[in-house]
């Protein structure tokens, strides 16, 4: 694993991205997806095929590519794109309610507990909506530590677009007016969503744990995940 050398100052917030970093709840998505697309479109794939395409989507992104699958027109001015979505959160709330909990990744749950007892600010910036990350934080037991989340809900344009994270940015100025983008890392697994953080002006820790590490050559540094990562070693390697 590597790392790109950059002037900073000295490490205030950190935003994390949410599946692939926080917890492993790819599966459920792509389970989702999958049926509801499948019903509206009639189009298939399997989860390699998920992973490939779809994973720095939003929702609204999947339906778009699964339409363009298909071949077909999607008219966005009708709510099918919102009924689409709906159904799709109806579809993963039954899932996690029947069993198909999501996991936490190695070493986040402890990584996130030690910067909140640090004098830093936390955020979540995700492609997956308001509803799926509370879900999931409350099972995790750390709803607590993210008083700021910025979820596909609250952008018109998802991953790798800067908009999630220039939001995550705004929203931690409001917390600490004098915050440079300089004192801010984002952790991220996917290379749509490095790219989305780099746009926005943030240095990246990019984690190899939805594939190679080499998909993330672009990012600050990478690790193969948050085993054994200490805000001491966050504050070494972004100092």
């Amino acid at each position: 694993f590597f790392f790109v050398a950059t002037t900073k100052m000295p490490l205030k917030a950190v935003i994390f991205d949410f599946d692939g970093v926080v917890v492993d709840s790819e599966h459920l998505h792509f389970e989702a997806i999958l049926e509801v697309a499948k019903k509206a479109v009639g189009v298939d794939f399997d989860f390699d095929y998920y992973m490939k395409h779809f994973i720095q989507f939003d929702d609204r992104d999947c339906f778009r590519e699964a339409y363009r699958m298909a071949k077909r027109e999607l008219d966005e001015s009708n709510g099918v794109l919102e009924a689409l979505c709906a159904e799709k959160q109806t579809v993963l709330e039954r899932l996690l309610q029947t069993g198909h909990a999501p996991e936490d990744l190695p070493g986040s749950v402890d990584l996130i507990k030690a910067i909140a007892s640090h004098p830093l600010l936390l955020a979540i910036g995700s492609g997956a909506t308001q509803r799926d990350i509370e879900l999931m934080l409350t099972a995790l037991k750390i709803r607590e530590h993210f008083p700021i989340i910025v979820a596909a809900d609250d952008v018109t344009k998802s991953k790798p677009d800067p908009e999630t994270y220039l939001k995550c940015f705004a929203r931690l100025q409001e917390t600490d007016p004098t915050l440079q983008k300089s004192e801010c890392i984002v952790i991220e697994d996917t290379s749509g969503g490095a790219q989305s953080a780099l746009d926005a002006g943030i240095a990246v820790l990019g984690l190899a744990t939805t594939g190679p590490a080499e998909k993330l050559a672009h990012a600050t540094r990478v690790e193969p995940n948050l085993a054994g990562v200490t805000v001491e070693r966050l504050m070494e390697w972004f100092p």
